[in-house]
């Protein structure tokens, strides 16, 4: 209103923002006069409309790149816990790692070149074929059981004491950094100074976990065949192979195990429940006969809902390679992920200007802007290689 700009004009007259105007009397007493006034209401709408402009850039970048280094609870924004164990803290990559690793970190050289040791092949396993597809084929079957199967794709005859999967910088090292409904995720060093996540899952038992059965060897033999074909996408030793891409989960090592939950990893469990407050049952629970499931692959960085990005370069560059990922797989093995979501799809930093990808023997590389995609979580895929089809259904 008039009288609204008039009172403002004489603010900015006082604060010497304007130069000062005589008033004009009249009956209603002195006014500004009317020059005076219009400058202010244009110099108002132009506020109003910096303020529009600026909100909506904020909207949207909040939008694409959401902030997730807000502390979850008082505790923690206040400096930790009051039983002396540090908190976790963020990385410079984007995921969470806990004190143990970051404590193993500061004091050991990094070697990220170097593999991480292979799993010994136990003497008299099973012959594994080049294809694992032919394991489930309903047309070339292999005479063994899905048991037996399942030990023949992790190099073994039994299973193995639960802690004998770790070396001792494994359990030195070991943080809880994850979850899901059927399984921990840890993250731990290797002896290599590599950084690997590991997947457990508890199979074959009699009583739910997390209010779910427990899988079993003909539940879980699909998902292992999966993960083994996809990580071997990024693993050809042709010098010109026909299709390949490094962009899902490439796998180290897996093993099955038996026994008790370790106390090094219920330790780790505590001090994640702690910060998160984990939606799973304690793994205390489990007797000296449970079998497990333990995945070893690379830890491939955070997921892109908690992701911290730099530029929207970067958001650009992780839907070009999520994107390309699923070409080649859709090429190779007629791959259907069938959950793919922001919590599936992890990001980490690279110093690689470029990420290659093999399409049906046409070479592409994608500008990583800084940052590689890693497609995960097999759950619900399905894949086909000639008469082989394999659609994991259980829920």
């Amino acid at each position: 209103s008039q009288d609204f700009c008039d009172v403002y004009v004489r603010k900015l007259q006082s604060w010497r923002v304007l130069p000062s105007a005589p008033a004009r009397s009249s009956v209603g007493g002195s006014k500004l006069s009317s020059s005076s006034s219009a400058d202010m209401r244009r110099l108002l709408a132009l506020v109003a409309y910096c303020s529009l402009v600026c909100s909506l850039t904020l909207f949207l970048f909040s939008c694409f790149f959401p902030s997730s280094t807000s502390p979850s609870s008082p505790s923690l924004a206040m400096g930790g816990r009051p039983d002396g164990v540090s908190p976790r803290l963020p990385h410079p990559d984007g995921f969470v790692v806990g004190h143990r690793a970051l404590q193993y970190k500061a004091r050991t050289p990094q070697k990220s070149h170097e593999s991480i040791n292979a799993i010994p092949i136990v003497q008299g396993c099973p012959e594994v074929p080049q294809s694992l597809l032919g394991y489930i084929s309903p047309v070339h079957s292999v005479p063994l059981t899905s048991r037996e199967k399942v030990l023949a794709i992790c190099e073994q005859e039994q299973p193995i004491p639960f802690e004998d999967f770790f070396t001792e910088t494994m359990k030195l090292t070991i943080d809880k950094v994850g979850e899901g409904a059927f399984a921990e995720v840890f993250g731990c060093y290797s002896d290599n100074h590599k950084k690997l996540a590991l997947k457990v899952v508890a199979i074959e038992g009699d009583f739910e976990v997390n209010g779910d059965p427990q899988s079993k060897f003909s539940d879980i033999l699909p998902e292992i065949v999966i993960s083994r074909e996809l990580s071997l996408l990024g693993q050809s030793e042709e010098e010109d192979p026909p299709n390949f891409t490094q962009g899902f989960v490439s796998i180290y090592r897996m093993g099955v195990c038996k026994g008790m939950f370790p106390s090094f990893l219920i330790d780790a469990w505590d001090d994640y429940d702690f910060i998160h407050r984990s939606d799973n049952d304690r793994p205390d629970q489990f007797p000296q006969e449970q079998l497990y499931l333990v995945f070893a692959a690379e830890h491939a960085g955070a997921p892109v809902e908690d992701y911290l990005y730099h530029a929207f370069e970067e958001f650009l560059s992780i839907i070009t390679q999520t994107a390309g990922a699923l070409a080649v797989a859709e090429a190779a093995l007629q791959f259907e992920h069938r959950d793919l979501h922001r919590g599936n799809v992890l990001v980490h930093r690279v110093k690689e200007e470029w990420i290659r990808m093999v399409l049906e023997g046409k070479e592409y590389k994608i500008r990583s802007r800084g940052v590689k995609v890693t497609i995960i979580d097999y759950t619900l895929s399905r894949l086909s290689q000639g008469y082989n089809t394999i659609a994991i259904t259980h829920f």
